[in-house]
């Protein structure tokens, strides 16, 4: 038996002295080691069926039909020996984010193999003492706090706080900087069982920006139209049903660099892109003029199917001031008509689900209910 199996059965004779959570979501952590423990197959996040010895993450893709990263305990192993390679051993988590989900449940394993803490809280208000520990979050998440002064305070006071999951607006970045918030921007998926690069928060406070650079063991490469490649022992083994291996090294969806300090820089998705008319839209193009409006909070341009235009695009705005013209206007200015959105919708909130992701389900449910 290897040492991250025996730190396992250690973890699972000795709960009380790591994991602090209510009762159910206790069992339900338990309940899942031990089927790791015995070889059994896990699902986390979905219904598919498990498969002997195999641990299967959920991941949304870009149409919002989930697939399941096959993983394994020596892979998820891998992803936390990188980690304590860079933040050291004995990590201690709050746990805000769904723990079906790999942001949320990676927590519970660093828990486990670096003989840390894992301690569950309410996403909406988090633990009485944060010192010393490490926290998770999406940029949706971190937005709404930093409307909150306590929430403010609090954030201030953990060890660092990961926040990864989606772009990060510069906005929240540089008022995340000037509250002295204690970031580690990062970046991973649920194929590498979550981050693979991290900026330290010293850096971050610093004035450096990005996601870091790779961790111990990660190497990062650059493909075609600068698609970011990925080579680390914790690559998922490939997807459940679909025959279908992952290489390494894995090829992302996204495009990227490193700047001149070594660290990440994401610049879009490769699989964002709307072909619509047989024209292709970059959606970040459109969401960036339309949050440069003084009225504008925040946008979120999508293609969904259409029968004349193969994909239409439209665009979810959240606004101080509804308003079509000044959108449509500024947008003329600057673009070809086909990259002009066929609908545009005012919404309280962007249909994004609880890892900050495009909510395939809410993006239908707005446009029946939100016309603009």
């Amino acid at each position: 038996m290897g040492e991250n199996w025996k730190l396992l059965k250690l973890a699972l004779e000795n709960p009380k002295d790591w994991l602090f959570a209510d009762s159910r979501t206790e069992a339900w952590i338990l309940e899942v080691l031990h089927k790791v423990a015995s070889g059994e197959g896990v699902v986390l996040g979905g219904e598919a069926t498990a498969i002997e010895g195999k641990i299967l993450i959920a991941s949304g893709g870009t149409s919002g039909n989930p697939k399941y990263a096959i993983h394994t305990w020596k892979t998820l192993s891998s992803a936390v020996i990188s980690l304590v390679g860079e933040i050291g051993s004995g990590i201690q988590s709050c746990g805000v984010l769904p723990m079906h989900h790999v942001s949320g449940f990676m927590p519970i394993v660093r828990a486990v193999l670096s003989r840390g803490k894992f301690i569950q809280s309410d996403p909406k208000s988090l633990v009485q003492d944060p010192t010393n520990l490490c926290l998770s979050l999406v940029p949706t998440q971190l937005k709404r706090f930093l409307n909150d002064p306590k929430m403010v305070s609090k954030l201030r006071d953990f060890r660092m706080i990961f926040v990864g999951g989606a772009k990060m607006e510069e906005c929240l970045l540089e008022e995340s900087a000037r509250l002295e918030l204690p970031l580690a921007p990062c970046y991973g998926m649920t194929e590498t069982a979550a981050m693979v690069t991290m900026l330290p928060p010293e850096e971050f406070l610093n004035g450096k920006r990005g996601c870091g650079p790779p961790l111990p063991g990660v190497e990062i490469l650059s493909g075609e139209k600068d698609q970011i490649l990925i080579s680390t022992k914790s690559l998922a083994e490939g997807y459940a049903g679909m025959n279908r291996r992952i290489s390494d090294p894995f090829e992302t969806q996204d495009s990227g660099f490193f700047d001149e300090n070594g660290s990440l820089q994401i610049t879009g998705r490769l699989d964002r892109i709307i072909i619509t008319g047989g024209e292709n839209v970059d959606p970040v193009e459109i969401e960036d003029l339309i949050k440069e409006l003084a009225q504008v909070e925040d946008a979120m341009v999508v293609g969904i199917s259409d029968e004349e235009w193969g994909q239409k695009v439209i665009a979810f705005v959240q606004a101080k001031a509804r308003g079509v013209e000044p959108i449509q206007s500024k947008l003329k200015k600057c673009l070809p008509g086909y990259k002009i959105p066929k609908e545009i919708l005012f919404v309280q909130e962007l249909p994004l689900d609880e890892r900050g992701k495009v909510d395939w389900k809410m993006v239908e449910k707005l446009r029946l209910t939100s016309r603009a």
